[in-house]
């Protein structure tokens, strides 16, 4: 049980903090050129920033899903069957995924300085639209196809660009945007 635990922290925390350089290395730049220019060449890379969003990889995503996936399988049942997988998508999308992101968006909110409460109210949706949209797919696949010992690297590694996502939604500059705008897909 350590053990599993110390690899979902160690994994989650490894790949958020390369969603947040990704996003502060070829997102961000792309999307907040200085002069209206776009920009090609590297730029500083807030590693405190980098860090915190690991912190959070690493304390709050690795153990909720670990367990949560976990309380899935007892729930549902260990079976690959297809309509036990549907079952635990959509249970995990209604039941774990929602709290996830209260407890995401509040948890960087206070490492930011921020008020969880403000972050909550204009980012929350988008974050829960958008993730319904990525992850049923990719959930569908885990239960279906990976030993449930690997899901929780399966969800980090799929999760890459989900986490470039986040980053960019979460990154402290961001001033209050309206919801549409965050939920809009990010272009290149």
């Amino acid at each position: 049980m350590a053990a599993s635990l110390a690899r979902a922290s160690a994994t989650s925390g490894g790949l958020y903090v390369l969603g947040d350089l990704l996003n502060q290395v070829v997102i961000e730049p792309r999307t907040n050129p200085p002069n209206g220019r776009n920009q090609t060449q590297s730029t500083n890379v807030d590693w405190v920033r980098a860090l915190k969003f690991g912190f959070t990889g690493a304390l709050l995503h690795g153990p909720y899903f670990l367990y949560g996936f976990r309380m899935l399988d007892r729930f549902c049942g260990p079976s690959r069957s297809l309509s036990t997988v549907l079952k635990k998508s959509a249970l995990g999308q209604v039941v774990l995924f929602p709290p996830y992101v209260v407890a995401f968006l509040s948890l960087t909110a206070v490492l930011d300085g921020e008020s969880p409460l403000t972050r909550l109210k204009s980012r929350f949706m988008p974050i829960l639209v958008n993730g319904s949209v990525f992850w049923p797919a990719a959930n569908i696949i885990n239960f279906r196809f990976v030993p449930s010992h690997w899901r929780i690297a399966y969800v980090n590694v799929v999760g890459i660009g989900w986490n470039t996502y986040l980053s960019f939604t979460t990154r402290p500059t961001v001033a209050a945007l309206p919801g549409s705008q965050l939920a809009a897909p990010l272009s290149s």
